[in-house]
């Protein structure tokens, strides 16, 4: 999960359990519909604990530390993209261009003075929900910027919030557009060799999980904060989740050589931070230890597990990718 940078690893894992458990649970005789309903408002409860035990990821050594991390350790990469987006904020724009023939290297441009939109017509409540929000945070904290500008990027801000990821590009450019600042990352191979893109994809994985930390913020990783946001609940959904992250906690335990779900377990009974380092090999405080997760890569891998749950019982059927034999 921590390699991927994109929760496909804890996707997989809890699907495979949910739908297992699911599939069990409906030979046994009880109606998929009902299972699918108290799994899903169980997921929500867990959703919105793990929106509250989120916290926010701004400083550049702790966004390059989670780039770091999606970027399969390249921490230069990392580095760059902790600069790139403390430059131009969250949601600003960051371009993708080719590089020299051995460096990868970063570029940031500033157009000029912040552009000034038409003013909104707003009342005095309006203005001052809007100053509150966090997007003036988000925005480049070395700039000032009118009212204009920041009612204008907290709308961009909440469209991209609402939209999926390969429809936010424009939308970044646009932010980009009014606050007059872009960052070019040239990790491009300069003759678009096909077997040179694996440091691109790094570099928009890299991107992507920053800007996800500095958007929603970061929760304990090691699977621990999933662990505790699924830990309550006596319903048949609830009991669910709670096995299904407990084997999430197991499969990273299991690297260590070790029986997965008896320090699955033991780390059930914890308190706080305290959970098992995979890297070390300890039980140790995993916030210390500098171990997050992005809360929505979390997020994202509760809601698409649930919601193969449902497509699985209303169809009898799963659709995946055929392994081929490598031999």
């Amino acid at each position: 999960m921590r390699g991927a940078g994109d929760g496909a690893t804890a996707t997989i894992i809890l699907a495979s359990a949910l739908v297992a458990d699911a599939v069990r649970i409906v030979a046994a005789g009880v109606l998929a519909a009902t299972v699918c309903e108290s799994l899903e408002r169980a997921a929500t409860d867990a959703l919105r604990q793990l929106e509250r035990a989120a916290r926010p990821m701004r400083s550049r050594v702790g966004v390059a530390r989670i780039a770091t991390e999606a970027a399969h350790g390249d921490a230069p990469l990392g580095a760059l993209v902790g600069r790139a987006l403390e430059y131009v904020g969250p949601y600003g724009h960051v371009r993708f261009a080719p590089r020299g023939v051995t460096d990868v290297d970063l570029e940031l441009d500033e157009f000029g003075p912040p552009a000034t939109p038409p003013a909104p017509v707003v009342d005095d409540a309006h203005r001052v929900l809007l100053e509150s929000r966090r997007v003036t945070a988000a925005l480049p904290p070395d700039r000032r910027f009118g009212f204009a500008t920041i009612a204008s990027a907290q709308r961009l801000a909440d469209e991209i919030d609402r939209r999926s990821g390969g429809e936010r590009a424009g939308l970044y450019e646009r932010m980009g557009t009014l606050t007059q600042r872009c960052a070019t990352l040239r990790v491009i191979a300069p003759d678009r060799d096909p077997d040179d893109g694996e440091l691109e994809c790094r570099a928009r994985r890299a991107v992507c999980a920053a800007r996800s930390v500095m958007r929603r913020g970061v929760v304990t990783g090691g699977g621990l904060a999933l662990l505790r946001a699924t830990a309550d609940g006596t319903s048949l959904g609830a009991r669910m989740l709670s096995d299904a992250a407990t084997a999430v906690v197991a499969s990273l335990a299991a690297t260590l050589g070790e029986g997965g779900r008896a320090l699955a377990d033991r780390v059930r009974g914890m308190a706080g931070p305290v959970g098992l380092n995979v890297r070390s090999g300890r039980f140790e405080n995993l916030d210390h230890a500098g171990i997050f997760d992005p809360v929505e890569v979390i997020e994202a891998a509760l809601a698409r597990s649930v919601l193969l749950v449902r497509e699985t019982c209303a169809t009898h059927a799963a659709v995946g990718d055929e392994r081929h034999d490598s031999n």
